[in-house]
């Protein structure tokens, strides 16, 4: 993913970028946020490696989010997470990606689809950075 579209996903919504590749570098986000040019202040989540869930990391995206809307890129999302996403009240968007891939343009294109929807917008403005 090109840095000026992690930067433009990063605009306009909540974020929070918690990459696991950190958990074993130390590190808390910060290095590949670095790499993206992603701000080094959003929030970082703890996560339980212990879960019982097929989505080890459910329990605690779970509570961080409590009601509000949201997307998960993830590439260990399962039918747990997809139950849970399609159960609840709030727009949610989980975006299973290849681990030999990443994001491609067509998941940043749906994600940006889900940001407008998000601040009422459905229409693309050229000059708008979502």
């Amino acid at each position: 993913m090109a840095k000026p579209t992690a930067w433009r996903l990063a605009q306009g919504i909540g974020n929070l970028f918690r990459p696991c590749l950190d958990d074993h570098l130390g590190t808390r986000g910060s290095l590949i946020a670095t790499v993206l040019s992603l701000p080094l202040d959003m929030p970082v989540i703890e996560f339980d490696r212990d879960s019982q869930h097929e989505t080890w990391k459910l329990n605690d995206v779970r509570n961080f989010v409590g009601d509000r809307p949201f997307t998960w890129i993830d590439d260990d999302l399962w039918s747990d997470a997809l139950d849970w996403a399609e159960e609840r009240s709030s727009a949610t968007l989980l975006v299973r990606v290849a681990p030999h891939r990443g994001l491609t343009q067509s998941h940043v294109e749906r994600l940006e689809v889900f940001g407008r929807s998000l601040m009422g917008t459905t229409d693309r403005d050229p000059d708008d950075p979502l």
